[in-house]
């Protein structure tokens, strides 16, 4: 009976090995294909091969016969993925910092298995540096999928939250107690994920933001999510703006820049700014932040290029921003 069953699955054995071995560089004959089934125990005989190649095809994968010499040589040549595709899954895979070296060669492993063996070896090409820091949280990949199921059933989620002291070592927040919050958003920014929930511990109630890579012992709980009003929730969807994963007031902001700096504004803001010469040979743009030290950072980092020339009270931070840094200099 059990040489019975694996030779009913003949047919999805001979796709697989199609899948493996054949691309539009490589192909096998019948004969070679009829050996690699009997090395795994399956008897095979010409008919049946052209009749289990006509299904394939029929069943819509796209199986090519060429002639090799005096045979006919089988490839499958689309794919549902071209590799300049797995190309661009691998490198996003390798480069993302909030999965584990561990997690990303796993996915990596499993993407090359979309092509042929002898293409695949291409895909192992790794962009991110080694010494470049990773997340070292196991559990963040199933993380996200526990906030996406909260998300969907619209229910509080649960988890203890942690950061690092002096000697990197995680330290937990909240007495090293559950963190219960109503899932908001969850948002990609800067090589990170971010969680968007509404707290009500205590008597405080606040739309707060947690890292996802810094949460452990996620579960999803049978409580549905808490009423928020409108303020709460058009707060809530103002954190998604640019700098906003840090917290910060939302403002629309003059800034004045030099040429040089459009290229970062687009790349930050998109093509939809529009930017208007000034009499100073500088250019001024309307951009729409939350105003934090992450926004700051940004802006600073353009020196005398970019600057705030309005609202008046984003002018006076900016000052007292600089003055700041300043004095950390002064002694």
């Amino acid at each position: 009976m059990a040489g019975m069953s694996k030779q009913k699955q003949k047919l999805l054995i001979l796709k697989e090995l199609l899948e493996s071995e054949t691309d539009e560089n490589h192909s096998l004959t019948v004969a070679q294909i009829i050996s690699r089934l009997e090395s795994m125990g399956l008897k095979a005989e010409r008919k049946t091969v052209y009749d289990d190649i006509a299904t394939l095809q029929d069943f819509g994968v796209d199986v090519e016969c060429q002639k090799d010499g005096h045979s006919n040589a089988y490839s499958i040549v689309s794919r549902d993925f071209e590799l300049e595709e797995l190309y661009v899954l691998v490198d996003a895979v390798s480069s993302c910092r909030f999965l584990t070296i561990k997690k990303s060669n796993e996915l990596i492993d499993k993407i090359k298995k979309l092509t042929s063996k002898y293409l695949s070896e291409g895909l192992k090409r790794s962009i991110y540096i080694e010494n470049r820091p990773r997340s070292s949280n196991e559990t963040v990949y199933y993380n996200i999928n526990f906030i996406h199921r909260a998300l969907s059933e619209r229910k509080k989620i649960r988890f203890k939250y942690f950061t690092y002291n002096d000697r990197c070592k995680e330290v937990f927040k909240h007495g090293a107690g559950y963190y219960t919050v109503s899932p908001l958003h969850l948002v990609w920014e800067n090589d990170n994920y971010y969680f968007i929930a509404h707290s009500a511990d205590g008597e405080e109630s606040k739309i707060k933001t947690y890292r996802v890579d810094r949460m452990k012992d996620v579960k999803v709980t049978e409580e549905g999510v808490d009423d928020l009003s409108g303020d709460e929730l058009q707060f809530a969807k103002s954190l998604r703006a640019t700098f906003s994963m840090y917290g910060g007031t939302e403002e629309e902001l003059t800034l004045s820049v030099k040429p040089n700096v459009f290229n970062a504004i687009i790349d930050k803001f998109g093509k939809g700014v529009h930017f208007y010469p000034s009499a100073d040979g500088c250019y001024t743009v309307k951009v729409t932040v939350s105003v934090s030290p992450t926004f700051w950072g940004w802006l600073f980092g353009f020196g005398q290029d970019a600057k705030v020339i309005a609202p008046k009270s984003v002018v006076n931070e900016a000052k007292a921003q600089i003055k700041m840094l300043s004095g950390n200099y002064d002694k």
